[in-house]
């Protein structure tokens, strides 16, 4: 018989692998700048001028999402290295 996995490490899984695949798509694709300031457009719904809508500034939510999971992603990794660099070593 076969056991099943629990439902929290699945469920840790799928949200890891969000983060990360979005992160690597970003590297290639983004829906705009994420740091381009459009003030007129601030506050702006979901819809045609930004895929999640804008904030006060009127910058792309989901274009400043992908950047943000990109930069979580490369200080995970590095803080991982550096962590590894010191740790077998001692």
């Amino acid at each position: 018989m076969r056991r099943r996995l629990p439902p929290t490490l699945v469920g840790g899984c799928i949200l890891i692998g969000v983060v990360v695949l979005t992160a690597l798509v970003s590297i290639v694709w983004t829906p705009g700048d994420p740091t381009h300031v459009d003030v007129a457009q601030r506050f702006s719904p979901p819809g045609a001028v930004g895929t999640l809508g804008t904030d006060q500034l009127g910058r792309d939510e989901l274009s400043r999402l992908m950047a943000g999971a990109r930069n979580t992603l490369v200080v995970g990794v590095v803080t991982v290295v550096i962590a590894l660099g010191i740790g077998v070593p001692v």
